[in-house]
């Protein structure tokens, strides 16, 4: 089995087989840091799955309401405004003694959830692609001296990435 999903804020997912039914399965986010549970999940097949509260977390975990064989279930999982890396978690049963424990069908970062800030006056800016303004840009800085102490540059970074995104300075 596999778990397979194009991710975003709001996830859709679906665990399906390649050649085989499954008759079982459990399905949990968790925190790369510390594996605790994240986000919420919304189930669309209450014939075949439900929701589960675990370690007090409402709606944290999907699973299967029966034994009948299957071959897919889709759902969607909700991001909490901060979560950091996620790991989609998932076990499957196959038949009474055979299943697959703790798989890892992806790690994720969802994207950050917060609207554009107000930033101040920063009267050097850069911009890509060239010439998109602050709310078009795929990144944007903004620098110039701190409005308290002028012995000081103000830096503003702001940008859509699947990792961290950084600015370098140098002297030559």
């Amino acid at each position: 089995c596999r778990l397979q999903a194009s991710m975003s804020f709001s996830s859709n997912f679906t665990l399906a087989t390649i050649s085989n039914s499954f008759r079982g399965f459990l399905i949990q986010a968790q925190a790369s840091e510390d594996s605790s549970l994240v986000g919420s999940f919304t189930i669309y097949d209450s014939d075949n799955s439900q929701l589960r509260s675990c370690s007090g977390d409402s709606d944290s975990t999907v699973t299967h309401t029966n034994s009948n064989s299957k071959t897919r279930i889709s759902f969607e999982w909700t991001a909490p405004p901060s979560s950091g890396t996620v790991e989609m978690r998932y076990s499957v049963v196959t038949a009474f003694a055979d299943f697959y424990a703790n798989l890892n069908a992806a790690d994720y970062r969802p994207p950050c959830p917060f609207p554009p800030t107000l930033i101040g006056y920063h009267p050097t800016t850069i911009g890509l692609p060239d010439g998109c303004s602050r709310e078009s840009c795929d990144y944007y800085v903004g620098f110039g001296p701190n409005t308290v102490n002028s012995d000081y540059l103000d830096i503003y970074l702001e940008g859509e990435a699947d990792g961290w995104i950084a600015l370098g300075f140098s002297e030559n």
